[in-house]
């Protein structure tokens, strides 16, 4: 992808989900739950290759929270992520934030 015109960001994974009983965090500090750390070292590697991409930051459980984002803003306390980071979420039918909380 790095000599690829034609790539303009990294998604770095897609659904961020349970693992048997872990839950994943957002900005917890939990090295083994925190899914903002493991962004921010996944972003800084892909950055290496291509310092221009676009970096993609799924929310989690199934792409569906980012509301603890606020509270732990990536893009805005790691430099390299200034201006270059795009968060995503997905909406499935039927299913509550209620739920999730």
């Amino acid at each position: 992808y790095s000599k690829n015109p034609r790539v303009v960001g990294f998604d770095l994974r897609n659904e961020i989900r349970a693992n048997g009983a872990i839950l994943p965090t957002w900005g917890s500090g939990d090295v083994f739950t925190d899914w903002s750390i493991a962004a921010i070292k996944g972003a800084k590697e892909v950055l290496k290759e291509q310092q221009d991409l676009l970096i993609v930051v799924s929310g989690i459980h199934f792409g569906m929270r980012l509301s603890e984002v606020p509270n732990r803003p990536i893009h805005e306390e790691v430099p390299e992520l200034h201006n270059r980071t795009v968060y995503t979420t997905h909406f499935y039918y039927g299913w509550s934030f209620d739920m999730m909380a």
